[in-house]
C-alpha cells in the first residue's frame, strides 16, 4: 500500500503535487490576464489623456515642428502598447481554457481524495482485531483503488478523445 498510494512516490502525493501545480498554473495566468486587460485600459486612458493635452495645446498655439515630432513618436509607441497586450492576453487565455488548468486540477485533486479515502479503509481495516482482512476485502480495497485510478484515466481519455497529434 505504501509504495503504490502512500508515501513520497505513491498515487495520493502525486495527485496532490499535480493538482498544486495545476492550481498555481492557473491562478498566475489569470493574474497576468486581468493585469494585461488594465494595463490596456491604463494605457488607453494615457493616450486619451496625452493626445488631449496635444491637441489643446496645438489649438492654443498652432502647430509646430517639435509638437508634431513628438507625436510622431508618442502615437506609434501608444499603437503598439494597446495592441501587442491584447494580443498577448488572448493568446494566454487561450492556452489557459485549451489546456484546462482548472479542470485537471480538480480532476486529479479527485482522484487524490478518493485514494485518501480507500487508504483510509485499509488502515482503518487493518488496525481492527483479528481476523484480518481477508482475501474479498483486501480485492475490494484493491478495486476501489484501481476505480479511482481509472476514473482519472477516463478524463484524460475524454480531454484527448478528439484531438489528434499537431505540429
Amino acid at each position: 500500500m505504501e509504495s503504490e498510494l502512500e508515501g513520497p512516490n505513491g498515487q495520493i502525493e502525486y495527485n496532490k503535487s499535480l493538482a498544486d501545480k495545476y492550481n498555481t498554473i492557473d491562478r498566475r495566468l489569470e493574474k497576468i490576464i486581468l493585469g494585461g486587460f488594465w494595463v490596456t485600459v491604463a494605457t488607453a486612458g494615457l493616450g486619451v489623456l496625452v493626445l488631449a493635452v496635444y491637441g489643446l495645446i496645438i489649438w492654443r498655439s498652432g502647430p509646430s515642428p517639435e509638437i508634431k515630432h513628438q507625436l510622431h513618436i508618442i502615437k506609434p509607441w501608444l499603437a503598439v502598447i494597446a495592441a501587442f497586450i491584447p494580443a498577448l492576453i488572448a493568446a494566454l487565455h487561450g492556452i489557459r481554457f485549451q489546456i484546462d488548468f482548472k479542470g485537471t486540477a480538480m480532476r486529479v485533486d479527485a482522484t487524490k481524495r478518493e485514494l485518501v479515502k480507500v487508504t483510509e479503509q485499509i488502515v482503518n481495516a487493518l488496525a481492527q482485531p483479528a481476523p484480518w482482512p481477508g482475501r474479498k476485502q483486501a480485492l475490494s480495497f484493491l478495486r476501489d483503488a484501481n476505480e479511482a485510478m481509472s476514473h482519472d484515466l477516463a478524463g484524460w481519455s475524454n480531454v484527448y478523445r478528439g484531438k489528434g497529434p499537431e505540429i
